[in-house]
């Protein structure tokens, strides 16, 4: 809705004006689909840990609802690397981010939620295995992260 809204316009204006990373350009960040189950392909977003990333605990984030995008947490709240300007067009680093020592996922799950895209599944079992695939799949290619990792969310997500 809304906030989908809102992000797609701050991304337009930050690709208008030149800047090719949102949010914290002084990390390493990852951003795309990984595959879930059936036609499930759920939208991630990873920034590396500011102080050591090899060294550093994963922390993969979902928010609650249930249906609710865990970018909002990325950006507005919740221990996000960076808040929204006063004009909208772009970013501010969050000195207080969870990514100061922890490298962080955010995952828009169930498909349908935020980017993500795919057919909603019609239960909670459903949308735990898609979710399991898709982090197995990052992981698989991505083991450098598959340290100490930790599930985080608010409501529904825990």
């Amino acid at each position: 809705g809304r906030f989908r809204k809102s992000l797609n316009k701050l991304a337009r204006a930050l690709r208008l004006g030149g800047s090719k990373v949102i949010c914290d350009a002084t990390v390493v960040q990852h951003h795309g689909y990984l595959p879930g189950r059936g036609d499930n392909e759920l939208f991630y977003w990873f920034f590396e840990s500011r102080t050591n990333p090899r060294g550093s605990p994963t922390v993969v984030y979902f928010e609650g609802g249930p249906g609710g995008s865990s970018l909002y947490s990325a950006i507005p709240g919740n221990g996000g690397p960076c808040i929204v300007d006063d004009s909208g067009t772009s970013t501010l680093r969050n000195e207080y981010s969870w990514n100061t020592h922890a490298n962080v996922m955010y995952l828009d799950q169930p498909a349908g939620v935020g980017f993500s895209r795919g057919t909603s599944p019609n239960n909670s079992i459903a949308a735990a295995e898609s979710t399991y695939l898709a982090l197995t799949k990052f992981f698989a290619v991505r083991p450098e992260y598959n340290t100490r990792v930790f599930l985080a969310g608010q409501s529904y997500a825990g």
